[in-house]
């Protein structure tokens, strides 16, 4: 028998190494959101409402292309575990090559379908005029967003390497942070811009970002992408569909039943979307800070699976669980302590700012929940068997659409009653994700031998 303790200490390190840049990487696609939240809700309540309400549906979309970037790094890891370089190689070029088709194909999207978001999200008025201007400026970022930071990046998390992703997105969160009062507000020359404003500071910040880790990343020339000749990979496109499909449909799915209790809620409260924006964003930044050890495990996982190495695969789910865990604790009570100076950066609406601490346990529950859900659904995904989690998904996010519309509908827990339905998701998410993980995890070990230490 192998020394798991042993093994486990030699792993936490690298857990660590790539789990906490990776994890600032999963801000570089949503810190936008944060800061011009932050910004915008001090602006003006009619361009937080707006902004609040068209954020979703643009994750919902992108979703494509983050189930592309995940199956990447799954594919890469596996090769890489297997020793053939050769294909991870393979695998990497096409990334570029799928980023650059999708990079223009969403920008031509947002620029013709703005309209029809902003009426399906039930806006009207001054807050539908400014998400339309909202989503028009701001998706000039898929311009290069695909090709100068989310191949990049998804190749470098396979191989274990995030910490100029870190940087990158330090200095992309920086510059948008100046930015967004100088075109918001204006400054000399510039004149004020309001929600166009925050739009034009993510595209400038995105661009440093891009800008930083395309050097280092062509500079090194990870993979030998630029010296191999470019070639078709047989069975790359079906491989990757297979992987990258069910987790876009449970992002979509997922994007989709919550852009749709955002259009209950602006249809049943005054600011609505925005009430349920804060709170959403307070939760997700604590499992954002902590997702990065759900790449660390996706990657460590596909490499022990591809080399069919039980221990090292026990080994990386004791030490992800244990640090995670950790972490996540921390952040929470940090969180929770600071949780006055917190919320009323994200408005100066005073109704807002009350209900989001009225229901600030509840949020915090929904993000601690979250931590073992994230363990197991990336252990399945870096198997390779992310289609598992869609198939929970399918059980779970209904029900929480179902459990809101009649909270909303039916009863007077108002806000309250979503958190409430949301945690019943989680809850569902975490029993099922962790016995089919137990069940995948037993099928393999019992045909493996385990190498000694």
């Amino acid at each position: 028998m192998p020394n798991y303790k042993t093994l486990t200490r030699k792993i936490t390190p690298l857990v660590l190494a790539i789990g906490i840049p990776a994890s600032f990487r999963s801000l570089s696609l949503y810190i936008q959101q944060i800061i011009d939240t932050m910004y915008i809700g001090q602006y003006s309540s009619d361009s937080l409402l707006a902004l609040s309400s068209v954020v979703v549906p643009f994750w919902m979309f992108e979703s494509f292309w983050i189930g592309i970037a995940s199956a990447t790094t799954v594919m890469i890891a596996q090769r890489i575990g297997a020793k053939n370089k050769n294909s991870a190689t393979k695998v990497a070029q096409m990334t570029f090559l799928l980023g650059i088709v999708l990079s223009l194909s969403y920008f031509v999207f947002w620029q013709i379908l703005s309209p029809t978001v902003a009426r399906l999200m039930n806006l009207t008025g001054i807050p539908a005029d400014n998400a339309i201007i909202y989503i028009r400026t701001v998706s000039f970022v898929y311009l290069f967003r695909f090709v100068g930071i989310g191949a990049p990046a998804s190749i470098l998390e396979a191989l274990g390497n995030t910490r100029m992703i870190m940087w990158a997105t330090l200095a992309q969160s920086a510059t948008n942070i100046i930015l967004d009062p100088i075109f918001i507000w204006g400054l000399g020359p510039i004149p004020e811009l309001g929600i166009q404003g925050a739009a034009i500071a993510t595209v400038l910040a995105e661009l440093v970002a891009v800008i930083i880790l395309s050097v280092y990343f062509w500079k090194h020339n990870y993979l030998n992408i630029k010296t191999n000749k470019i070639t078709p990979l047989q069975g790359d496109v079906k491989e990757r569909l297979s992987l990258g499909m069910p987790i876009t449909i449970e992002i979509m799915i997922w994007s989709l039943s919550t852009s749709t209790i955002i259009s209950m809620m602006n249809n049943k409260f005054p600011l609505g979307g925005a009430l349920f924006n804060v709170g959403f964003l307070l939760s997700d930044m604590c499992y954002r800070l902590l997702y990065g050890f759900d790449i660390a495990n996706m990657s460590l996982i596909g490499r022990a699976f591809g080399a069919k190495r039980k221990d090292r695969m026990v080994a990386t789910l004791r030490s992800v669980t244990r640090s995670k865990w950790i972490a996540g604790i921390t952040i929470m009570v940090i969180f929770y302590i600071l949780r006055f100076p917190i919320v009323r950066l994200f408005s100066n609406d005073q109704i807002i700012i009350q209900t989001t601490l009225d229901n600030y346990l509840w949020i915090l529950s929904i993000a601690l929940i979250t931590l073992s859900v994230g363990i197991n659904m990336s252990t399945l995904n870096g198997m390779g068997y992310a289609r598992y989690c869609l198939y929970v998904s399918l059980v779970a996010i209904p029900l929480r659409v179902i459990l809101a519309y009649w909270v909303l509908y039916h009863t007077e827990f108002g806000i309250a009653g979503i958190w409430a339905a949301t945690i019943v998701e989680e809850v569902v998410r975490i029993g099922l994700t962790y016995i089919i993980r137990n069940h995948m995890l037993d099928k393999y070990w019992s045909k493996w031998t385990v190498a000694k230490v």
